[in-house]
């Protein structure tokens, strides 16, 4: 009995849908049933472009399988590059290989006239091709030159289709901008939106990279910009993000020393960098040990002298410690700044040590340049966390004057709570016990800032 592989494609599937191959496969069963033919198999290449010189995973696997009849709706759903064509044509002359399309009847690729007629069938496919790619970019040019941004193969996030704002997703970026310019992370953003359910336009989940990426848009800030970086300016005032803001993120983003800054944002644990070594004053540092039955343990760690503490035996007691005091009247004490000019110049003073550090690009190593970010960035984030706390803005105050303290520690993301430890006008010791000695109580404390 005769067999026949169907093959169906569509160019650009815009919702995923495969509405258009169903319908070509459906025509193309129904020819098949026509004639007689057994169907071997169907093989589809679905939103996959003929013209763009990517890789056709069906088209590929077509040929491998070397057919006997290969049945489409259309010659230009098989080949639209002359070069496929040829492909296609030198196999059918090792076997006798013929097209049979329902808008166009059969081609007998083993015969001359069969193959001039393919060959003239591609050509005009690259010339229709070329001629719609064409009228597409002017279309885009003309846009541009209108302030108008074309709308991509998926939409932009921060706007519906139609090019007008969306308004939910408008606001989780103008949050996520806000949050990263108060020193958050990229990565603490990421984890918040996947855990909300909030996904790309294209339904996938944030990455790191991805959202880095989609908040560097300049659509975001109203400004129209090719690929290319050819800038047509406003995009008719539709911006999301206030264009000073916007570029305050851009500025953050190409900052040299912010590689080493956010790595100390992004600790996994409470007190990582946040401890002060009783023995020689150094900080300490998560890191993970063998207990005496050779389970893992986290500890905290000086790197200078070794002296290591249990995890849990320093986190419990210390947090215990601070939500008692924050259950007092004296809890408020805890915002008191007694100059507030003076933290905030000695703030803006740490700012200006950091920034005056990207001055050192070309001067001295990039490591080094991150090295020297990195020893600074406690100084600043403390200072920051005391004048926010002052201010009403950190952490810290959003758990002073609470009936339920302890619901309010815990409904903090780990980043939160730490810019609150960061704002205490008091410091973590582990004091050392001596060897062999078993933990103690008071082996932590809190010690009130000088």
């Amino acid at each position: 009995m005769t067999t026949a592989t169907i093959y169906v494609r569509q160019s650009q599937d815009r919702y995923g849908n495969e509405l258009a191959v169903e319908r070509q496969e459906a025509e193309c069963r129904a020819l098949a049933e026509r004639e007689g033919w057994e169907i071997s198999r169907v093989v589809r290449d679905n939103d996959t472009s003929a013209t763009n010189g990517k890789v056709r995973p069906g088209f590929e696997a077509l040929l491998d399988s070397r057919p006997e009849r290969i049945v489409v709706w259309a010659y230009d759903r098989l080949a639209r590059k002359v070069k496929d064509l040829e492909r296609v044509i030198s196999q059918a002359e090792q076997q006798g290989l013929d097209i049979v399309a329902v808008q166009g009847g059969v081609l007998d690729l083993a015969s001359p006239h069969g193959r001039v007629q393919a060959r003239i069938a591609a050509a005009i496919a690259a010339y229709e091709g070329e001629q719609k790619s064409e009228r597409q970019h002017a279309q885009v040019r003309q846009e541009r030159a209108a302030g108008i941004q074309p709308m991509g193969r998926h939409r932009a996030l921060g706007f519906h289709r139609d090019g007008s704002q969306h308004a939910t997703e408008g606001a989780e970026i103008r949050a996520a901008i806000d949050r990263i310019l108060a020193g958050q992370s990229l990565a603490s953003v990421v984890r918040d939106w996947n855990a909300r359910g909030l996904t790309t336009t294209g339904g996938g989940r944030w990455q790191v990279s991805t959202l880095r990426r989609t908040l560097a848009n300049p659509r975001l800030a109203g400004r129209v910009v090719t690929k290319a970086g050819v800038d047509y300016g406003s995009s008719n005032g539709l911006a999301v993000v206030d264009p000073e803001t916007h570029q305050r993120y851009l500025d953050l983003l190409a900052d040299p020393t912010r590689a080493a800054a956010v790595k100390s944002r992004q600790a996994r644990y409470l007190l990582t960098g946040l401890l002060e070594c009783g023995r020689c004053g150094g900080a300490m540092y998560s890191a993970q040990d063998r207990g005496r039955q050779g389970e893992k343990i986290r500890t905290y760690r000086c790197p200078e002298c070794a002296l290591s503490r249990r995890m849990d035996a320093v986190d419990l007691p210390l947090v215990e410690t601070l939500l008692e005091h924050l259950a007092t009247d004296d809890a408020a004490d805890l915002l008191r700044v007694d100059d507030l000019g003076a933290a905030r110049a000695a703030w803006a003073a740490l700012v200006e040590q950091r920034e005056a550090l990207a001055d050192l690009v070309g001067l001295v190593s990039r490591a080094k340049i991150q090295e020297k970010a990195a020893a600074l960035e406690p100084r600043l984030a403390a200072a920051r966390s005391r004048v926010e706390a002052a201010e009403g803005k950190s952490p810290l105050a959003a758990l002073v004057g609470v009936e339920d303290v302890r619901e309010a520690w815990q409904g903090l993301s780990l980043e939160q709570q730490r810019a609150a430890l960061r704002a205490l006008p008091w410091r973590a010791v582990v004091h050392p016990l001596g060897r062999g000695k078993r933990i103690v109580a008071g082996h932590v404390t809190w010690e009130r800032v000088a």
